[in-house]
């Protein structure tokens, strides 16, 4: 099992997954019949990570990063959110889910610190 950023090549498995996705959807916006441009729409402003399990993309988890530093009255300085997350649909019940959500964790340790090191720099 590999997990790590998408890449260009994983284009065409990735919108085939989202079609999965979509296809289970009923948002108009998002559902079954929408084009293949707005669901790959979807994935701007994300990492987007993907597991692979014998030269297979079987997951998929997109995630943004919102910096609320600037908003005083906010709890938190920062949110992380999964905006596209699956599962192809053979591959459910083997803990891929699971494994795609790790990068969510990481990503926001990573982005933590990245956060306060540039308070550091601004106390100076």
């Amino acid at each position: 099992m590999i997990i790590g950023a998408a890449k260009l090549a994983d284009k065409a498995a990735i919108l085939q997954l989202l079609r999965q996705i979509a296809s289970c959807s009923n948002d108009i916006q998002h559902g079954p019949n929408v084009s293949n441009e707005k669901l790959l729409n979807l994935l701007e402003g994300c990492e987007t990570f993907v597991l692979e399990q014998n030269g297979r993309l079987v997951a998929i988890n997109a995630v943004q990063i919102v910096d609320l530093s600037r908003h005083p009255q906010a709890p938190y300085r920062m949110m992380a959110f999964s905006m596209v997350f699956g599962v192809e649909e053979i591959e459910r019940r083997r803990g891929h889910g699971t494994s795609a959500l790790r990068p969510l964790a990481q990503l926001a340790v990573c982005e933590r610190r990245r956060f306060a090191q540039s308070q550091r720099g601004r106390l100076k």
